[in-house]
């Protein structure tokens, strides 16, 4: 008798139990802190997407929500960043500054140890009206020693000034444009903490300056001067760095290639 009471006791618990209105969720708390942390990694693998371009500023807009989205988007929000960086001269800095090059170290490299581990992807936007190559060398320098660990590292002329003598039909004469395209061929020290450092064309719609500039397997234009001293202006092969060159035609327009820096194999 007793067996079969507590047989009736735990069937009348269990139907009980099944036909309990579930309560409901409360709209006054967050519904997204409401379910379980795995359901909510898922959801952030879509909120931040890699292909995004857009400002950090703007992409990392989520994790001011809470300190709880915060702790757990971090990494995966930071590691998919694009972090555009633009590069101007500032007027407020002394002359001496810009003696040996205008970088003291680029903004990127402020951030907290903890965050800047976590950095894969750098979009530096030149904003000089030249280009100097003391302060190339210095940022690229500047970034090869730092603790960053990147994935691509672009680099965009965007100064209009800077850009003009580009686009001119004899480009590849001009001084400037002539050392420039030998420091990033041949002269750009190869970095460890790089895979790869892209560099969109600046502007060339012509094909063939394109490829005495930055193509890896065409000759470049040298000028200068014979015993006489008259002047001269001839091709020789790129004495290549210790990078892997690779020229990616995005369509037939000139001004959409690029030129990718890549790891040697």
């Amino acid at each position: 008798m007793d067996l079969a009471f507590g047989f009736a006791l735990i069937g009348y618990g269990l139907l009980k139990r099944r036909w309990k209105p579930k309560t409901p969720i409360s709209i006054n708390e967050p519904y997204l802190l409401n379910i379980p942390p795995e359901i909510r990694l898922v959801l952030y693998d879509f909120l931040f997407i890699q292909e995004r371009h857009e400002r950090a500023c703007n992409f990392l807009v989520p994790l001011l929500t809470c300190r709880l989205i915060y702790e757990e988007a971090n990494p995966l929000a930071f590691t998919r960043t694009n972090f555009i960086l633009p590069l101007r001269r500032s007027f407020a800095a002394p002359p001496e500054f810009y003696k040996d090059g205008p970088f003291l170290s680029p903004p990127i490299l402020k951030l907290s140890a903890s965050k800047l581990d976590l950095v894969r992807n750098i979009t530096l936007l030149w904003n000089f009206p030249s280009l100097e190559l003391r302060s190339l060398s210095r940022l690229f320098s500047e970034l090869a020693l730092s603790p960053v660990h990147l994935k691509q590292l672009t680099f965009i002329i965007t100064d209009p000034k800077c850009l003009s003598p580009f686009q001119y039909k004899y480009s590849p004469l001009f001084p400037e444009i002539r050392d420039f395209a030998k420091y990033v061929m041949e002269d750009l020290p190869f970095m460890q903490n790089v895979e790869k450092i892209v560099f969109i064309s600046p502007g060339i719609d012509n094909k063939k300056n394109f490829q005495h500039l930055f193509d890896p397997e065409k000759p470049a234009i040298r000028v200068g001067s014979d015993d006489q001293g008259h002047f001269v202006v001839d091709v020789q092969s790129k004495r290549l760095g210790g990078w892997k060159y690779a020229v990616v035609r995005a369509g037939k327009e000139v001004t959409k290639w690029r030129l990718e820096l890549t790891h040697p194999d």
